[in-house]
């Protein structure tokens, strides 16, 4: 299923727009992606809080209804995906 996404990284980065979309082919890419970001593993973007990153989940197409899905940071430090 094919997933776009708006990922803002904490108070060290702006606000997304709609310009900063991002298209994934699944779910399980979307995550691994917001996985990688939140780790401080990805050198493109440093310096993100974890407290604070999160990435909404559109199914399909973008929307201005809201996200279908919304991943953040669990307290375990895990990915957690709530409905949006």
């Amino acid at each position: 299923m094919k997933v776009q996404a708006l990922w803002f990284g904490g108070s060290n980065y702006a606000l997304p727009t709609q310009n900063d979309i991002e298209e994934f082919a699944s779910i399980t890419a979307a995550k691994r992606v917001f996985e990688h970001r939140a780790g401080n593993t990805d050198r493109y973007y440093p310096c993100v809080e974890e407290s604070q990153t999160e990435m909404h989940l559109y199914f399909h197409e973008y929307t201005e209804n809201g996200p279908d899905r919304i991943l953040t940071i669990g307290l375990r430090g895990g990915v957690v995906m709530e409905r949006g």
